[in-house]
């Protein structure tokens, strides 16, 4: 029990250094590429040694979810519908869309960010912590320790900070209520893009190939 519990809180101190290198490599020494692919190969190889050596891999992403991805892609559908309106909305309004055709490299490119995020919020701290915490707490001490997570790790963007605690909120609930976080991924990556070329007048593509 002590050893699982071990790999347990190891699992979440990996996920906290992961966050804090998002925000030395990314928002103070600009090394966006690198970190996120050094990121990726890196949990990805995690990701195989649990495959390989203890089988929860499976466990951890195709049985995450009670619901399964096509039924979650569906159920949030016309919420992240409305948020794409409300994105573009903003953006040509107030003219801050930068939009160009680098979105669509972004689209197809972004979820596999947005999976490997939920990977490490949802299905290893958010889950970690509702194992350590037990019966002790409720599930929404769960949610908020995770939203915290989530949302500090995009400082220093205060507009940012507060969009990915309440998606962070959204998304531990439904995970929690066993919804598929391979989908929350990709709904994640493609609402990233959107926020990115519409709200804030960043253009992701740019920002990490130049």
């Amino acid at each position: 029990m002590n050893k699982s519990r071990n790999i347990l809180i190891f699992e979440c101190l990996c996920v906290l250094f992961t966050g804090i290198g998002k925000v030395v490599f990314i928002n103070i020494l600009d090394f966006r590429l690198p970190f996120i692919i050094t990121s990726c190969l890196l949990w990805f190889a995690y990701a195989l040694v649990k495959w390989n050596n203890r089988k929860k891999l499976k466990a951890d992403i195709a049985k995450s979810s009670e619901k399964g991805f096509t039924y979650t892609m569906k159920e949030l559908l016309p919420y992240a519908f409305v948020l794409f309106l409300v994105f573009v909305g903003f953006g040509l309004l107030t003219k801050r869309s930068v939009v160009d055709h680098t979105i669509i490299y972004i689209l197809l490119l972004y979820p596999v960010w947005g999976i490997l995020q939920q990977y490490l919020v949802l299905g290893i701290f958010g889950k970690n912590v509702k194992i350590l915490l037990g019966s002790l707490y409720s599930d929404w001490v769960v949610v908020l320790i995770t939203a915290v997570l989530f949302s500090i790790v995009h400082y220093p963007s205060l507009i940012l900070i507060g969009a990915t605690f309440f998606l962070a909120i959204v998304y531990v609930s439904l995970f929690l209520r066993g919804r598929s976080m391979l989908a929350m991924g990709v709904y994640h990556g493609w609402l990233a893009a959107f926020f990115f070329y519409f709200v804030l007048e960043r253009n992701p593509w740019l920002e990490a190939f130049g």
